[in-house]
């Protein structure tokens, strides 16, 4: 009984999410209160992948995918903040500060960031229309041991690799 409220609670927190995400002038939806966190206006998810000017909308997760870096370490790819969320610890101090996704401003948008492990499986799954040629794509979670970082290949849908983190491969930004 406990499972079955668990999990109903659970799909009605988790569908609730999504009805759109912040694409600056567009939708009908008022802006956030000046002073706010984030000024957008909420747009809603398209039924199929949407090509914009220069990104990507995802129907599936309802948000905004970034053109594919060039190369890069995983150091340059994520931000401090990022990389304690994805499990980094001893080996943070490599980091830079301004990493590549925080820095991003696309159509407008400017609240990118790496995605997790997680998010990137599921859209190589979802049929996104990127190239299938496309290589790994850096992820936020490191290893248990902070010399390797997970990955995920369009190419591969759903299969994660670890990498060394000084490798140099791409990273899609994702903004919600």
């Amino acid at each position: 009984m406990r499972f079955a409220i668990c999990f109903g609670l659970f799909l009605l927190t988790s569908c609730g999410g999504k009805e759109g995400f912040g694409v600056p002038g567009e939708g009908d939806n008022p802006p956030a209160e000046p002073g706010s966190e984030q000024n957008t206006d909420l747009i809603d998810c398209p039924a199929s992948w949407t090509e914009m000017d220069n990104h990507w909308l995802d129907p599936d997760a309802c948000v905004a995918w970034s053109s594919a870096s060039s190369p890069m370490t995983w150091h340059a790819a994520v931000s401090p903040e990022e990389s304690q969320a994805g499990g980094c610890s001893e080996n943070c101090d490599q980091l830079q500060s301004d990493n590549y996704c925080a820095g991003l401003e696309i159509d407008g948008i400017t609240h990118w960031r790496t995605p997790t492990i997680t998010e990137l499986e599921n859209m190589t799954t979802s049929n996104p229309p990127f190239s299938n040629s496309d290589p790994d794509l850096w992820s936020l979670n490191s290893d248990a041991f902070d010399v390797m970082a997970w990955t995920a290949s369009v190419a591969m849908p759903g299969m994660s690799v670890l990498l060394q983190k000084d490798s140099a491969i791409p990273v899609r930004c994702v903004a919600d």
